[in-house]
């Protein structure tokens, strides 16, 4: 189909038609617009049609060519007859069922992922100069409209847009132009936006550090770096001959941050060619610091910029959950999410592909079909399985798409749930090939108890069978269906007695009589649908209250009327072609699940490519970071209670919410996905102990290992305790197994619950010695000293150490005399290298403190035949003699652990990589540590209450 894009010769908006409705006239679709357009080839902006997507937007995906098409009913065809799955009501679904039913939404899919795109990266703004989706009164002029009043399908002649009207639905709740309802008097979301203009404020550009390039860097540089990363020789491809200023530096501040940590440990120059003196080093790395580094905070704070965010798997899970009530973990089909900066919840790496906005789809269906019943809702339970539907056990096989062949004792199972004591009524679809005396017959169970059968007739002759179940009381039943008396006799002279009977099963269906009262429908059902059509109130009445409240919910702020009729439209719809006002319901449901303003955290700026202008965020926006930082997921009502009175932004209010929210359950959250990603606990399913070096390693204890580290943590973080406690702590979570695996006392203890004991007695303190960081930074046979020290390095000190250059060689095994060298003195070996002894002098003894314990984290006096010597010097001259001691040391140097925390927590908190102007934010936070005990809520308090935090500006670098 070809299609026409005419601009609004008052407001400037555009709009496309297709080409059969040239000549005719409409409306702008801006509300407050409304201007009269004559739909004429010279007023087009195309001297040619368009075929497909506009010129002004991405082309649109195609949907999976494997996708059915939406069955074409007309409006007398009410599928409301037609039986449906069981999986589509509640329980397991299956693939091949989906695909099967009809949804409203899925023909739209490629458009809405289209529309999608282009949201996220242009058209979220509050000024837009493109609006081709229609506000929802001017589908009546631009739309196809029937005799009704109400859009039709787009056979008829009137005017349609692409998609017709669920794609003016879709595609504006999935993030069309940003508008404020005009309403008679000031909305919510137009206090919202006065409160931006008034919370604006310039963001000035920070000075360039007075630095003589040439003198404090250039000379240094060509003294001891140029003939090797020059113009003639580029060494590593380090090239540093283009470099003149310190903006120059800046715009690769990687490679000049690496260059100074290498110059910082005597890496380079390399040990066979002129070095600088040690003033010269740290006066040409100090420089270096200060150059890439300096930020006045003096200033008004540039608070950054946060890509818009999709919601990770997780996040959506507990959206979900939180939103309509129930945990189905749909993300488990979604594509794994990227990682940046340690966290897979930064924006920049949160890519969406067209096949995981299917799965959104999917997603969303498979949401409406486990939260809101349909026909249960207005009319007896009825429910059918078929084909993969049922669940095959023993020897019964699916033949083809529909049928169950049933040889020797074969059966298949269904599960099902009523909400109401019914009689029911079960049928059977089945053929049998007979033999022998009997005909082939089936049994029926219920829930473990024979309650009929069934004879099948004839000789491959389908045909339904009826049986009445005895009374079923409300809740989930197991019913099954099974061949019972199979005969195999292929050598007897008598004809009737020869032969292999078997069964056929097509169809299994139940039938009740009674509706289910509102009031034992689901709660995830009352929730949503608290409202019915009756003779006070309309089908719209109902779908506007329902909706205007659940999208709100969903996009975590005030809707827009505009927004709400939409979604309105498609209840309409969907009535119109004879469906029930629920399943009116589920398809506007659907398409809120879809829209970017649910898929995406949406923060949106007046001036959203301006970045010397900051505001402060409003309290729904607060709110939503809040809620996704402490808990991965949606705001809850007291938060949305105190947003919507503006008072979540006062200072005891946030306190108070903060201290609320780490206090909930929903806090587990953070613990999971913060601390089991700073902790690369997540890495522990990666890690394979070789079998035959480590015999009593399994499944259980790697569970136990993660459930101990993450039990800590969330202690820690619910009774406040100083961050050094995940350093220091003089206690640890264990069960019975765990605590045999480590060789502590475990006769009071089980392997159900997790209990405190105490480790004052024990060479253990806090996480360091938990055996999931243990067995995290060892190999598979032996402990790896230089994976533990590189781990405390990054995670626990937050150095980053240099990579290894090229060509490291391997440990050797054998010493002079051939004698064989403990794991100490391989390394011994190995430092003495020059090369290799810069990097090894900082890891290797922060590894040696903990070779006291396996690479399975139990402890041990001798490795194989040698004595484990735990003792060790550090760079700095402080020395130690096993974990107790070095722990004692690592806990001590609290001012970089602070630094590591809130720099850590922070990214993890705005879901971006920190730069340089964020030094202010972490200086407020460790100073707000420090004075207040560096207790676990002092540091969530004053990263909520940081700029970076509760501020935004526009995108770009200022100039």
């Amino acid at each position: 189909m070809q299609y026409w894009t005419f601009p609004c010769p008052r407001c400037g908006s555009r709009f496309k038609i297709a080409a059969q409705h040239l000549g005719r006239n409409a409306r702008c679709p801006q509300p407050d617009c409304r201007t009269r357009i004559e739909l004429t080839r010279e007023n087009s902006l195309e001297a040619n049609p368009q075929s497909g997507a506009s010129r002004h937007k991405p082309p649109r995906l195609s949907p999976r060519t494997d996708r059915p098409t939406p069955d074409k009913r007309r409006p007398t065809e009410s599928p409301r007859h037609r039986p449906t799955t069981a999986s589509s009501r509640r329980g397991k679904k299956k693939a091949s069922q989906r695909r099967r039913r009809t949804s409203i939404v899925m023909p739209f899919a490629a458009i809405i992922l289209g529309l999608l795109v282009t949201a996220v990266s242009t058209a979220m703004w509050w000024n837009t100069s493109e609006a081709e989706i229609p506000q929802h009164d001017a589908a009546v002029s631009i739309l196809a409209q029937g005799e009704n009043g109400l859009p039709t399908n787009g056979n008829g002649d009137e005017p349609t847009l692409v998609g017709a009207a669920i794609n003016a639905v879709a595609d504006d709740t999935v993030g069309g132009p940003i508008e404020l309802a005009a309403t008679g008097k000031e909305s919510a979301l137009q206090a919202l936006a006065d409160r931006q203009a008034a919370q604006t404020e310039q963001v000035p550009l920070q000075p360039i550090p007075n630095i003589d390039f040439a003198q404090q860097i250039g000379e240094f540089t060509k003294t001891y770096c140029i003939d090797c990363h020059g113009p003639d020789a580029q060494e590593g491809g380090l090239e540093l001959h283009n470099f003149d200023s310190v903006e120059s530096m800046r715009e690769r501040r990687k490679t000049w941050k690496h260059l100074s940590q290498l110059v910082t440990i005597s890496a380079m120059p390399p040990v066979d060619l002129p070095q600088p003196s040690e003033e010269e080093r740290q006066r040409f790395v100090q420089t270096v610091e200060l150059a890439l580094n300096y930020v006045d905070c003096s200033q008004v704070p540039d608070p950054g910029r946060e890509t818009i965010r999709r919601l990770n798997r997780n996040e959506y899970n507990n959206t979900i959950r939180d939103l309509v009530g129930l945990d189905l973990n749909l993300a488990k089909d979604f594509p794994t999410d990227d990682v940046g900066e340690g966290f897979d919840n930064i924006g920049d790496v949160l890519s969406l592909s067209p096949i995981l906005f299917e799965k959104y789809i999917e997603a969303a269906e498979r949401v409406t079909d486990e939260a809101i019943l349909d026909e249960m809702a207005n009319s007896p339970h009825h429910e059918r399985w078929q084909g993969e539907d049922l669940e095959g056990s023993g020897a019964a096989n699916l033949q083809g798409k529909e049928t169950w062949a049933m040889a020797s004792k074969g059966s298949v199972k269904a599960k099902f749930k009523n909400y109401v004591e019914d009689h029911y009524e079960l049928r059977v679809e089945a053929e049998a090939q007979q033999a022998g005396p009997d005909l082939a017959r089936l049994e029926i169970t219920l829930d473990g108890q024979p309650v009929g059968h069934v004879d099948i007739e004839g000789e491959r002759q389908t045909k339904e069978y009826h049986v009445p179940l005895p009374l079923v009381p409300a809740g989930e039943h197991h019913l099954e269906v099974a061949f019972v008396n199979d005969y195999y006799n292929p050598k007897s002279d008598d004809p009737k007695l020869k032969g292999d009977r078997n069964a056929y099963l097509t169809k299994v269906e139940i039938a009740g009589t009674q509706p289910v009262p509102f009031d034992r429908l689901p709660e995830s059902h009352r929730n949503i649908i608290f409202c019915r059509p009756d003779e006070t109130s309309s089908p719209q009445d109902c779908a506007r209250r329902i909706m205007s409240r659940f999208a709100s919910r969903a996009f975590r702020r005030p809707v827009r009327n505009d927004e709400v009729e939409r979604l309105v439209e498609l209840v309409t719809m969907t009535m119109a072609e004879g469906e029930s006002f629920e399943k009116g319901i589920q398809h506007a449901v659907q398409a809120t699940l879809v829209s970017p303003h649910f898929l995406f955290r949406v923060e949106i700026d007046r001036h959203p490519d301006d970045p010397s202008l900051a505001r402060k965020i409003d309290d729904y926006e607060l709110a939503s970071r809040l809620s996704y930082f402490l808990w991965s997921s949606m705001p809850d009502d007291e938060l949305f209670s105190l947003a919507e009175k503006n008072q979540l932004h006062y200072q005891t209010v946030l306190e108070s919410q903060i201290k609320r929210m780490l206090r909930d359950k929903k806090a587990d959250a953070l613990v999971e996905n913060f601390g089991g990603q700073w902790l690369n606990l997540r890495n522990l399913d990666e890690i394979f102990p070789s079998k035959k070096v480590f015999e009593g390693f399994n499944q259980l204890l790697r569970s136990d290992m993660r459930k101990e580290t993450e039990t800590f943590f969330a202690y820690v973080m619910r009774e406040d305790l100083p961050l050094s406690t995940l350093l220091e702590g003089e206690f640890t979570f264990l069960n019975k197994r765990l605590a045999e695996h480590y060789g502590l006392p475990h006769d009071n203890l089980n392997n159900d619950k997790f209990e405190k004991v105490s480790l004052t007695e024990q060479p253990r303190r806090g996480v360091l010695t938990h055996a999931s960081i243990l067995m995290l930074t060892s190999n598979p046979n032996r402990t790896a000293p230089v994976k533990r020290g590189k781990w405390i390095l990054e995670n626990i000190l937050g150095e980053e150490p240099p990579p290894p250059p090229p060509g490291v060689p391997e440990l050797e095994e054998k010493g002079k005399g051939k004698k064989k060298l403990s794991l100490r003195e391989k390394l011994a070996a190995h430092r003495a290298d020059p090369g290799c002894a810069s990097c090894h002098n900082q890891l290797d003894p922060l590894g040696f403190g903990l070779e006291n314990f396996n690479a399975i984290g139990q402890w041990r006096e001798k490795d194989g035949e040698h004595p484990v010597d735990g003792s060790g010097v550090l760079p700095t001259g402080e020395t130690f003699n096993g974990p107790i001691e070095l722990i004692s040391i690592l806990s001590g140097r609290k001012e970089p652990f602070r630094e590591l925390m809130a720099e850590k927590m922070l990214t993890y908190a705005l879901g971006r990589g920190l730069e340089v102007y964020d030094q202010c934010a972490i200086q407020e936070i460790t100073n707000h540590l420090n004075k207040n005990d560096d207790r676990f809520s002092a540091l969530v308090t004053a990263i909520v209450n940081s700029d970076p935090f509760q501020k935004r500006r526009g995108e770009g670098e200022q100039k």
